[in-house]
């Protein structure tokens, strides 16, 4: 009798097999950009197949923890200059707060960083005060100044033949302290 009940009970394999690409893809991407990982009642093994050695949830975890510092990496070489400045644990603070308000949205790491300016500038700590404090806006100019050197390394060559050039103006003399 047991042996008739799973010849006709559908296998994870099975089931995995009948789950459209796009569901796929769209669960993948929602349990691994939330901060939480899936509640023990959510069925990873629907998605994704356990091995000899590791279970579903810990495939998964490993995942999520990969896909985390890859995105940390990479804020860390855009504003390298801004990790330098504040400190490996406080740049990784504002980084995850930052990938937890804006998640990666391009098919490019390249843009990861694109709204970081603007979100210190949002989220700055004396945003409500009439007087703000000098090195916090000078932490947002230097993250303004790291992104656009990003845009101009990846920017095209101009076809007129021209240099490619942009005019930077800030409060403090970010170039020399970046140099």
């Amino acid at each position: 009798m047991n042996s008739m009940s799973d010849s006709t009970t559908p296998t994870t394999e099975e089931n995995q097999s009948k789950i459209p690409l796009a569901t796929m893809q769209n669960w993948m991407q929602q349990v691994i950009m939330q901060a939480q990982a899936p509640a023990a009642a959510d069925a990873v093994e629907t998605y994704i197949k356990p091995s000899a050695r590791l279970s579903a949830r810990r495939h998964l975890q490993i995942y999520r923890q990969s896909y985390i510092a890859r995105l940390r990496e990479v804020m860390r070489k855009q504003f390298a200059a801004l990790a330098y400045t504040l400190g490996e644990e406080l740049f990784q603070q504002f980084a995850d707060q930052y990938l937890m308000t804006y998640p990666s949205q391009s098919y490019t790491l390249n843009d990861l960083g694109k709204a970081f300016p603007a979100y210190l500038a949002a989220t700055r700590p004396d945003l409500d005060q009439a007087a703000q404090e000098e090195w916090v806006t000078f932490m947002i100019e230097l993250a303004q100044f790291e992104y656009e050197l990003t845009l101009l390394f990846d920017a095209p060559e101009p076809d007129n033949g021209k240099e490619l050039y942009r005019v930077f103006k800030h409060q403090f003399p970010i170039w020399k302290y970046y140099l």
